[in-house]
């Protein structure tokens, strides 16, 4: 063999090994790309729960973190060993409670157990507090699971979940730091979702906001951003209207019973289900309530709207309307509504 026969040959052989890695790394990323997906995927799930799910008897049902806890998770400090203090999602996928939060149970609704948002007057603080309610509420994760010796939930490129003032604003600096990000709601009314990071790439972040997303701006290490094909932001967000749902109750009162009430009375529509700031009250139990005139005037099926920010959450709550008349109180049936995306009304028996 000639000097020229061999320098072609070993020109073939450096050609094939430069195509060889480059399908390795190819599908090497590809499979990283995939578990980021899956990842934020899985986020999703662990809010909102798996779709179409039914109980025994075939009725809907609404699992996850916002239906067990009545909002959406909130960050939290966790002391990174790479990158120091950072917010974090450890109400998600922590192995043991949090602290400040009820295990879940069927909560009493009884006065130590039930913190109050009156929507309009209420005069009747008493009624509203009531033995015969319980309420499915409180934590029973984890709802997430990160792999054992990470220190919080990684993308495909074992990029920590995790979020940072100051990133940096150059591909490299990206790419050192942890590149999951969580993002957060806005404080507007409107509840716009905010950009996870300024125009600079730097981290827009605050402890103990609620966390409506994560987004990874993956890519393998050292490639440039602008030209990694894997290296695009992937977002998993949760809109307002897929876990609330404005609901109207409705109540229709016998003519019979409205006669025994006597000349003064109203109607309590009580709506129960997990109370979202228990870490500052340490009460599980929520309760949104309307009082509404009614006498002999009034007309016998009467309704109440709860929408906007007092709209209940996804998941299992619970309805119990009071009639509060000055000669006698009459209690309707303890109803258990499983709200779901879309549920718009319930009808409620009395008594």
């Amino acid at each position: 063999m000639t000097l020229l026969e061999l320098l072609i040959v070993v020109a073939i052989l450096a050609v094939l090994a430069t195509v060889a890695i480059q399908s390795t790394t190819d599908i090497g990323n590809q499979a990283r790309y995939d578990a980021t997906l899956k990842s934020l995927s899985a986020f999703r799930s662990a809010l909102l729960g798996p779709s179409g799910q039914t109980a025994p008897d075939g009725s809907p049902m609404a699992t996850g973190f916002i239906a067990d806890m009545g909002r959406v998770p909130r960050s939290s400090t966790l002391t990174h060993p790479s990158y120091g203090d950072v917010p974090d999602l450890t109400e998600v996928y922590s192995e043991t409670i949090p602290s400040g939060l009820k295990a879940y149970a069927l909560h009493t609704a009884v006065l130590g157990n039930v913190s109050l948002t009156s929507i309009g007057s209420v005069t009747d603080t008493v009624n509203m507090y009531d033995l015969a309610v319980r309420v499915p509420a409180g934590w029973r994760g984890p709802y997430l699971r990160k792999a054992s010796g990470d220190a919080t939930l990684v993308d495909g490129w074992q990029k920590a979940l995790v979020s940072r003032v100051d990133l940096g604003s150059s591909p490299s600096a990206l790419n050192t730091w942890p590149t999951m990000l969580l993002a957060f709601r806005t404080n507007s009314a409107s509840e716009v979702f905010g950009l996870p990071e300024d125009a600079n790439y730097t981290a827009v972040t605050d402890v103990g906001r609620e966390v409506v997303g994560i987004f990874s701006a993956s890519g393998f290490e050292g490639a440039p951003t602008s030209t990694d094909a894997y290296a695009g932001r992937f977002y998993s967000t949760v809109q307002t209207n897929e876990y609330r749902v404005p609901i109207v109750v409705s109540v229709t009162i016998s003519s019979t019973l409205q006669a025994e009430q006597g000349t003064t009375s109203y109607l309590l529509i009580c709506l129960y289900g997990p109370n979202p700031d228990v870490t500052s009250d340490a009460k599980p139990v929520r309760v949104w309530v309307q009082q509404i005139p009614f006498d002999s005037g009034t007309a016998l099926n009467l309704a109440a709207t709860f929408d906007s920010q007092n709209a209940p959450t996804v998941g299992t709550r619970v309805i119990r309307a009071v009639l509060k008349g000055s000669s006698t109180t009459t209690k309707g049936r303890v109803v258990y509504v499983p709200i779901q995306q879309g549920y718009q009304s319930v009808n409620v028996p009395f008594p």
